[in-house]
């Protein structure tokens, strides 16, 4: 598997961007490995709000690329 570390304003950015080409790439492929800090997951919840509004997604369609950061995240960490 790929690992690709995703700093806050990529996340930002995927989100961002309804049709992002890079939001695409990173969540349908199953060989890419996402990793993200702590403190990108953090932001990434205190501006749910204004990333939907923005982005003009659902809060499912939000909530399932957290979903996906998260499970990756914890995995690793359990790892260690």
């Amino acid at each position: 598997m790929k690992p690709v570390v995703l700093d806050t304003n990529m996340l930002f950015s995927c989100l961002l961007r309804k049709n992002s080409l890079v939001r695409q790439k990173l969540f349908s492929q199953k060989e890419v490995r996402l990793y993200a800090c702590k403190f990108s997951v953090i932001e990434l919840f205190k501006h749910k709000e204004k990333i939907m509004k923005s982005s003009e997604l659902q809060e499912e369609e939000v909530l399932e690329v957290y979903y996906k950061v998260l499970k990756q995240s914890v995995e690793k960490s359990e790892r260690l």
